[in-house]
């Protein structure tokens, strides 16, 4: 699945999984979403969705929890070639939700956390 689809499949298995009636439907989209958290594309998709305005704070929370888990237990996965640009975006974010939702700015100071303790970890 190509970036955009999949940042939209993220978009929409979040509202099927806040806003839809059927509870099956729920416990769908919310299996697909753990499924889709440890996969190597979460990494981006969920950078991007944070950068994007019009994501809701469903989504950025979501994201947010996303990134927050990756790295701190897939961070080995991250080629070391992506750390400064995980470094940087996670620069940007922190600027951007310095007075955004706490939910949001909790999970990504234990992002950028766990991130600074991984890349000296790593070297």
């Amino acid at each position: 699945m190509e970036g955009m689809d999949l940042q939209n499949t993220v978009k929409e298995a979040l509202n099927a999984l806040y806003h839809h009636p059927d509870d099956a439907v729920r416990m769908q989209a919310d299996r697909w979403l753990q499924d889709f958290q440890r996969t190597l594309d979460a990494w981006q998709v969920a950078d991007n969705l944070l950068h994007d305005p019009t994501s809701n704070l469903e989504t950025l929370i979501f994201c947010s929890q996303t990134l927050r888990s990756k790295v701190q237990r897939d961070f080995e996965e991250l080629p070391s070639e992506a750390f400064r640009q995980l470094r940087d975006s996670l620069n940007t974010l922190l600027k951007k939700f310095n007075k955004g939702p706490p939910k949001v700015r909790t999970q990504h100071c234990s992002c950028c956390f766990g991130c600074a303790c991984s890349c000296r970890r790593l070297g």
